[in-house]
């Protein structure tokens, strides 16, 4: 045997030893001990520090960080491997997914395009942006971005996730599912992939796979505040019995503990407070909802039918009234981006959709309009718009977190 060979063969039998555990990726003759399970973040945060480890098995570090829902440390030992490796794809590909995890997709999208520069085909790449367009509420694009991407990478959990958030937000339930059935055989351990995968079976009327889908998601992340929000308004829903309307209450107000600040977790207690028949203190939580997120009109219709059942009459019609200027001004939202599909160049339109999501007291989607309409007609005036909007959106994000 040639030495070319010789070595070809001592490469892959210390591969195979290393894929075994039976090497260290160092090279020394000793057992690599076996990452901790997702469910004990605090020793994965120590194995993140621990002297010796690779780039490799910082990643998968990294990677498990995230589905156990520890998305700040995540980034962190993420962004470590970037720095040490350069960038490679999968490293690039799990940043800019915990980024968009962080709440920014904006600079998730500038390190997707960043990444596609340098890796044009990366299916990880384009459903770590597929997530990004989510977000921000790109629907069309993210769902055939995603579906490129799971196909071109039938294996991969983040093609498969991404692809079932896209056809979610898309309202195709049941293709969701299927997809998210798929996410979830790849990635059992995932809680925040299977907290999206119950919500999805609830919707679709699974209730009883999705009750054990979102335990389970609760259980492997039990300090998700979104995993305790879904499992607890799953279950008031179709609570029927009172012990089972408490079970509900408690996630929800565990969400509430966890989150203090998620208008989201208010506003579903509050829901679920409202259907238990405890309209008071369904009032309070809707209220903080509205208060941490002026652009959450959609608690209008349960705060009016909470004041409606105090006796408050003069502020529950007033607040049924601006329920109906929401739902007017959504299906108008909703009409224009139907026409921006078609003509996504058109500035006109484009301005007109960002004054409707300022009247909707969502200034950051409509800094992003004005944004792309800033990019087709560079005027002073809309210059001017975009900054006001910009500051607005940054003076709200100071004032919830």
């Amino acid at each position: 045997m040639n030495s070319f060979s010789l070595t070809s063969v001592m490469r892959g039998m210390h591969t195979a030893a290393l894929a075994l555990g039976v090497v260290s990726a160092t090279g020394c003759n000793h057992p690599v001990p076996p990452l901790p399970p997702v469910t004990d973040p605090a020793a994965l945060r120590r194995e993140a520090t621990a002297p010796g480890a690779d780039d490799k098995r910082l990643l998968l570090v990294g990677e498990r960080l995230r589905r156990a829902g520890e998305y700040g440390p995540a980034a962190e030992v993420i962004s470590r491997v970037a720095q040490l490796t350069g960038g490679s794809e999968l490293t690039r590909a799990a940043l800019i997914d915990v980024t968009v995890q962080l709440g920014r997709p904006e600079e998730a999208m500038t390190l997707a395009e960043e990444a596609l520069r340098t890796f044009p085909t990366s299916a990880e790449v384009k459903a770590a942006q597929c997530l990004a367009m989510v977000d921000l509420k790109q629907f069309r694009a993210a769902v055939e971005l995603g579906r490129l991407a799971s196909e071109s990478a039938p294996e991969s959990p983040r093609a498969w996730r991404a692809y079932a958030r896209a056809l979610a937000a898309g309202s195709r339930t049941s293709d969701a599912i299927t997809a998210f059935e798929r996410a979830a055989s790849f990635a059992p351990d995932d809680g925040g992939l299977l907290a999206d995968y119950g919500a999805m079976l609830s919707l679709g009327g699974q209730a009883e796979k999705a009750t054990r889908t979102l335990e389970e998601a609760v259980r492997l992340q039990p300090r998700n505040a979104s995993a305790h929000r879904l499992l607890g308004r799953h279950l008031c829903e179709r609570a029927s019995s009172p012990a089972e309307t408490e079970s509900g209450l408690g996630h929800l107000r565990s969400a509430v503990t966890l989150a203090p600040e998620s208008s989201m977790a208010h506003a579903s207690l509050g829901e679920g407070l409202l259907r238990a028949g405890k309209a008071l203190e369904a009032e309070g939580e809707l209220r903080s909802a509205l208060a941490l997120d002026p652009a959450r009109k959609d608690v209008l219709l349960p705060l009016a039918q909470c004041q409606q059942a105090l006796g408050q009459k003069e502020a529950a019609r007033s607040t049924f009234a601006k329920h109906r200027r929401f739902v007017d001004l959504r299906r108008d939202i909703g009409h224009l981006e139907t026409r921006l599909a078609v003509t996504p160049a058109s500035s006109d339109l484009l301005l007109r959709l960002a004054q409707f999501y300022e009247e909707n007291d969502e200034p950051g989607r409509a800094a992003l309009i004005y944004k792309r309409a800033f990019s087709l007609k560079p005027l002073p005036e809309i210059r001017r718009k975009l900054l006001l909007a910009t500051r607005k959106a940054t003076e709200s994000a100071k004032r919830t977190p």
